[in-house]
């Protein structure tokens, strides 16, 4: 007998040596001729130990172990459901690790495990629906991921009950998840027939920015299919047009983008006429956020399809010049492309491709466009348009 926790690496590797004379040599070694309790054979056995115990490497406690190879997911679904509410929040954080390894997050598609929490997203702890949340978010980064969510109806209804939750880091969790799933169109048609787009319009206003933000993408990426119709009949388009004007950049961009999508029909372009928002896009184009003025020139691009608004935009102070500015932005190229496609449109009223013509015309036909396709191919339609001259009999 000895104490396993003195000198325990030399009694392990030094087996068939009597531990006293271990421990001795190692007192002598270190100048501490100190005889204890633990040196007499048999020793004098100590109540507590004098040693801690520290424990191995890479513990850590918020995880469950995971098992080896193919039996690590199985074991941990299993215990997504056990009555220990530690041991469940353990299991989720664990998969939600495993799970940003893409092998492993199809894996655990065909183990069903998103289905298995979608129960969980309603559960009385918020860590838990959190943790939920931050799991299926990874997942459904991978298309079937997001097939598996949108195609459980469980899932659906407890994510829209957590767009309204009474804890704010749940609300942000859900937001974000809902982004992830949205960006596949085929998932947005499940989305808009599960009713988020007026759930998502409703809790707009409520929101912190960060939340608004995401609300904002996810409404962006519904109204890419048939969303849009939907959005303008609950009033989308005041509720855009006010968020252009306050809040943080990021908000005021993303919000025009949703202009965008909505003014890209036919009852949103003559709702913006009536609005007479191509002053307040004009604000937004001089701003010096790239993502601002990107998508307040994307928004004009749609608003000056109609004759009438090319009317209008004649009488707007400095539009054709801040557009012309932007064709040559060639480090961002979304603003380049929006700013072409716009100035194309306002240069169909005559004064205004006069102007542009007289003004710009070697700035336009120096615009850098380098190995990008759709930039040279409206690059060519805007100056075709500025050099278009009417035809006469004469």
């Amino acid at each position: 007998m000895y104490s396993p926790h003195k000198h325990s690496y030399l009694q392990s590797r030094s087996q068939g040596i009597n531990p006293r004379i271990i421990n001795r040599s190692v007192n002598l070694a270190r100048n501490q001729p100190t005889i204890e309790s633990s040196d007499f054979e048999p020793p004098w056995n100590r109540l507590t130990s004098e040693q801690p115990c520290i424990p191995i490497d890479n513990i850590d406690v918020t995880k469950r172990p995971v098992a080896f190879g193919r039996w690590a997911l199985p074991k941990l679904r299993r215990e997504l459901h056990d009555p220990d509410t530690d041991v469940v929040l353990q299991a989720i954080t664990s998969i939600s690790d495993l799970v940003h390894d893409p092998e492993k997050g199809y894996e655990a598609i065909t183990l069903r495990i998103p289905d298995r929490m979608a129960d969980l997203l309603a559960h009385n702890n918020p860590t838990i629906r959190e943790r939920a949340c931050m799991a299926l978010t990874t997942i459904a980064g991978l298309s079937d991921g997001r097939d598996a969510i949108v195609k459980n109806h469980v899932s659906l209804t407890n994510i829209a009950r957590l767009v309204e939750d009474a804890i704010d880091a749940v609300r942000i969790k859900a937001a974000a998840l809902l982004e992830m799933i949205s960006r596949n169109w085929m998932a947005s048609d499940y989305l808009i027939e599960a009713g988020f787009i007026p759930l998502l319009l409703d809790n707009v206003y409520k929101e912190k920015e960060e939340i608004v933000g995401l609300h904002l993408e996810t409404l962006c990426s519904l109204m890419y299919g048939e969303g849009k119709t939907d959005a303008l009949q609950l009033g989308a388009f005041e509720i855009f047009l006010r968020l252009i004007e306050k809040g943080s950049n990021a908000i005021r961009s993303r919000a025009a983008y949703c202009l965008m999508m909505v003014t890209s029909t036919y009852n949103g372009k003559e709702m913006a006429y009536d609005a007479s928002i191509l002053p307040r896009l004009n604000v937004l184009l001089h701003e010096e956020d790239k993502e601002i003025y990107s998508s307040a020139a994307a928004a004009i691009m749609f608003c000056t399809t109609k004759s009438r608004a090319k009317l209008r935009a004649r009488e707007i102070p400095h539009l054709p010049d801040r557009l012309v500015a932007l064709t040559n932005h060639w480090h961002y190229p979304p603003a380049q492309l929006f700013s072409i496609k716009a100035l194309t449109n306002i240069c169909e009223h005559p004064e205004i491709r006069k102007e542009v013509g007289e003004k710009y015309l070697q700035r336009l036909e120096n615009i850098v466009v380098g190995n990008n396709e759709d930039l040279k191919k409206h690059k060519e339609i805007l100056l075709s348009v500025i050099n278009w001259v009417p035809w006469s009999n004469t």
